[in-house]
């Protein structure tokens, strides 16, 4: 009997051991999706993956959505392009380099980082350029500002540059003509800048910062570079007038040029 119990006590051990081994939970390390875009800037209302409103400071994570109510315009820094978002958009923002738009409009300035913009009607690929992305149920459109754009469809590329824009609808028809690279059909994009502090800069810099946003080419007449000051943020439109006030200066828009002029 001795002799039993010593030959079973090893076989005892090894399947208690065998059930603590099976028991012991597995521990799963989750890697956090890294963060590929911040908003910088909103107007209205707009809520993010999970429900969560967004607000000037809020992070996105890699396939994080960014959903804009009616009538709501948003900045987003996006790695190293600047992202508009206008109203009644909803996008995911997959990577550093890729978004899916679902619908609404984006505005991209890309600044050499080539994206690409997905939908349910086309890809959009830049190539170092700005240009507007509008979706609906009905059709896919492609406002390109400066440089050039691909949407691949079908297994079809059509090209745009500076100045035209392309459609493509649900039937598969894709059709382009000549735009203004300007105009009030951009506003929105100027509405969803964010706002532009006068402390430390001059008359050229606003200028240039505005002229941007419009798509507008500015031309300078007895300009000089004077500093400005003033610590309160102002949309563009309004920080504009009140540089153009402080350095006794004009401005006019004249085709695609914002044409400003300084005292004599």
């Amino acid at each position: 009997m001795e002799w039993i119990a010593l030959i079973q006590w090893p076989a005892m051990v090894a399947t208690v051991t065998t059930v603590m081994l099976m028991r012991t939970p597995k521990t799963v390390t989750q890697v956090p999706r890294p963060v590929v875009a911040g908003v910088e800037s909103i107007s209205g209302a707009a809520i993010v993956s999970g429900g969560r409103f967004a607000e000037a400071g809020t992070e996105l994570r890699a396939g994080d959505t960014l959903e804009t109510a009616h009538g709501a315009v948003a900045s987003v820094r996006w790695s190293n392009a600047t992202l508009r978002v206008d109203g009644d958009t909803h996008v995911r923002v997959d990577s550093d380099r890729a978004l899916h738009l679902d619908r609404g409009a984006l505005f991209v300035a890309s600044h050499g980082h080539h994206v690409v913009i997905t939908t349910p009607l086309g890809e959009i690929r830049d190539v170092g350029t700005e240009f507007e992305v509008r979706l609906d149920a009905k059709a896919v459109r492609v406002r390109v500002r400066e440089g050039r754009v691909d949407l691949r469809r079908g297994g079809a590329t059509h090209t745009a540059v500076a100045g035209v824009e392309l459609i493509a609808d649900a039937a598969g028809a894709v059709t382009q003509r000549a735009v203004a690279r300007g105009g009030s059909e951009w506003d929105w994009i100027v509405r969803a800048a964010p706002a532009i502090a006068l402390e430390g800069r001059t008359l050229r810099g606003v200028v240039d910062a505005v002229s941007r946003e419009k798509g507008l080419t500015p031309v300078y007449e007895r300009v000089g570079d004077a500093t400005l000051h003033g610590g309160v943020p102002l949309p563009p439109d309004d920080a504009l007038q009140a540089a153009l006030a402080a350095s006794s200066a004009t401005a006019r828009v004249e085709g695609d040029k914002l044409i400003v002029r300084g005292k004599r």
